[in-house]
């Protein structure tokens, strides 16, 4: 649903295609959901029922001073800006987003289709294991879209989050529908529930001290000093990666610089981008706890 990715860079991955709004019944106005950079009409995406959110563009009718919904239960629309209407999307049906001028008098009004969210897939880094283990007291983030059918709902908010055993709710900023949460050590779950769609992840925490393992995408990195390159990192309890573990990099001789975000539970290995001067250099990842380490030679020309 959209929302981290990705409102958020994941809204704009909901419209794909042509750049084109919805125009209005009375082909007055020109209605478009945003952010959205292609494909972009009322009538190419439904909205999540059951509480998302969603900010709809509106050209074509100058200074927007009122708007009314046909359907409150269904939709309702509130004017943020002369150009800009948010919408929250109730029960399932649709709507009519009715705009009016100072006087009360309608100047036009396009349909809002919401539906229920019934498919629910999240990104998932760690494979066919029932769940991701993550490093203990470090903030992680799990991304769900919400679906109907192979249809991309718009909005965010719709999807309602709980965290059961040793995990608790992370301060990190997140987009869309998407939780960030950490743990202590133990066993906990994240469930992620809409109208027609519940999710249940079940969430391994470990120390620091259980790492066995710190693995390099790549041993070596040759690149130009004004093209840095990406190095990926997976830390590992036995053979389960384990996410939240960021590196501790140093370098000989000093000067490289490294760049990545280990809370992302869509990809088992980190990427970090590689930067410097120009020279040759031994890196070490040393993993938390500083028992696990890899080693990576980087010349940069």
């Amino acid at each position: 649903m959209h929302n981290l990715l990705w409102l958020s860079v994941l809204s704009l991955a909901a419209c794909g295609g042509g750049n084109n709004g919805s125009l209005g019944q009375k082909g007055v106005a020109t209605f478009e959901w945003g952010p959205c950079l292609f494909d972009c009409g009322l009538d190419k995406h439904a909205m999540a029922a059951g509480g998302a959110a969603a900010v709809l563009r509106v050209t074509g009718a100058g200074a927007l001073a009122k708007v009314e919904s046909s359907k409150p239960e269904v939709a309702t629309f509130l004017v943020s800006d002369p150009k800009t209407v948010n919408a929250t999307a109730g029960q399932v049906g649709t709507a009519d987003l009715i705009l009016k001028d100072a006087s009360g008098q309608e100047i036009d009004r396009a349909t809002v289709t919401v539906k229920p969210i019934n498919a629910l897939p999240y990104d998932n880094g760690w494979g066919g294991d029932p769940g991701p283990t993550i490093l203990a007291n470090t903030g992680v983030s799990l991304h769900t879209i919400g679906k109907n059918g192979s249809e991309v709902l718009i909005g965010t908010g719709a999807v309602k989050f709980t965290l059961t055993g040793t995990l608790q709710q992370d301060s990190q900023i997140v987009f869309g529908d998407t939780i960030a949460f950490k743990g202590t050590v133990g066993t906990g779950s994240v469930k992620a529930d809409c109208i027609d769609a519940h999710l249940t992840v079940p969430v391994a925490v470990v120390d620091s001290a259980a790492i066995t393992s710190v693995e390099l995408s790549k041993s070596s990195l040759t690149f130009a000093h004004d093209k840095p390159e990406s190095v990926g990192v997976t830390t590992k309890v036995g053979d389960k990666v384990v996410f939240g573990a960021a590196c501790t990099w140093s370098s000989s001789p000093n000067g490289l610089t490294f760049t990545g975000h280990a809370g992302f539970l869509g990809t088992a290995a980190v990427s970090y981008s590689v930067a410097g001067a120009e020279g040759s250099y031994t890196a070490s990842c040393t993993a938390p706890g500083g028992v696990k380490s890899a080693t990576l030679n980087v010349t940069i020309n």
